[in-house]
């Protein structure tokens, strides 16, 4: 009756869950830390282990940026987790098995749950845009741990150069040189401003030419489409449905995002299954 702290290292939010028997309790969420320290990181983590009141036997934590195999290989939000093993140093003061990898791997390892998918892409289009795939199962990483890194894949439209671009951040800078002014990036679906139509109408053909290609390349069973992008509008989501499935060379099944957090759901399942395998060898 293992006890599982579940965190979600995130940019703009940290969300913490107690799980046990696949049970989560006592979902918490914070604001996260600016420029921390890993003293900082650490001190947090002690705080809210303390505040459980809970003997935790695994440790678990998302985060946003690239890892493998434990270590940290880029993270921009949190220039103190990057070349170090972050796993090995929270086993270190925790003397708990922890385990750390990429929030879009782990929320995509939660949509395969979810949707009982054992071959699963998932796309979140919000302030930034995230990738993850699961394959037979097992979330994809690849040699290093850039696998589903597709922010510098390039485009070639007028407003999108590359696929991060198309992140709701860089829509509203790139609008606001133009003396256009959007509180929210899911606007672009209802300004009638000339340059707005067309960037609307470029940023769909951009996803529908960037979720076809993940398809082709992955040949999953279901492409999911998350983050506040997505729920914008009823159009968007319905539009990019019919196109990517008319596209495909396969059937694939696409659906909208039903999970309130896909990455503490995956990461508590990674983090059975690590915890398992680690047992199993020790």
């Amino acid at each position: 009756m293992n006890n599982y702290l579940i965190i979600d290292w995130g940019g703009t939010y940290i969300r913490f869950a107690h799980y046990q028997n696949d049970q989560a309790f006592n979902c918490k969420t914070i604001l996260a830390l600016k420029n921390p320290t890993l003293d900082d990181v650490i001190e947090l983590l002690r705080k809210q282990i303390q505040e459980y009141q809970v003997d935790f036997d695994v440790l678990a934590m998302a985060i946003c940026g690239v890892v493998y195999q434990g270590v940290v290989h880029a993270c921009y939000h949190y220039p103190c987790f990057v070349n170090l093993n972050l796993a090995k140093k929270l086993e270190s003061v925790f003397h708990i098995p922890c385990f750390v990898e990429n929030d879009a791997k782990l929320a995509a390892k939660g949509q395969s749950f979810y949707y009982q998918q054992e071959n699963l892409v998932y796309l979140t289009l919000s302030t930034g845009i995230g990738c993850g795939v699961v394959q037979n199962g097992k979330i994809v990483t690849g040699a290093r741990g850039f696998a589903g890194e597709i922010t510098n894949i390039p485009l070639s439209y007028k407003y999108f150069h590359r696929i991060g671009d198309l992140g709701g951040n860089d829509i509203i800078r790139q609008l606001s040189e133009k003396g256009i002014h959007l509180q929210h990036s899911g606007e672009i679906f209802t300004n009638q401003h000339p340059v707005v139509v067309e960037l609307k109408n470029e940023y769909i053909q951009a996803l529908i030419q960037c979720c076809t290609m993940l398809v082709e390349c992955y040949d999953p069973t279901m492409l999911v489409l998350g983050g506040g992008m997505m729920k914008s509008h009823s159009y968007f989501f319905t539009e990019m449905k019919k196109q990517v499935e008319q596209y495909a060379y396969q059937n694939i099944q696409v659906q909208m995002n039903k999970l309130d957090e896909p990455g503490i759901l995956g990461t508590y399942q990674y983090a059975k299954e690590k915890n398992y395998d680690k047992s199993n060898t020790n």
